[in-house]
């Protein structure tokens, strides 16, 4: 029981890891894309 939560929070924080990696990731190229001139 205890390990089967474990393992579900470590999936969470994976994943909650992955998403923040992604919008950071947009978050940049968006910030390039506006310095660049049109």
């Amino acid at each position: 029981m205890i390990s089967r939560l474990i393992q579900a929070f470590h999936s969470v924080n994976s994943n909650v890891c992955l998403n923040r990696r992604y919008e950071t990731s947009v978050w940049m190229s968006t910030r390039i894309f506006l310095k660049a001139p049109p």
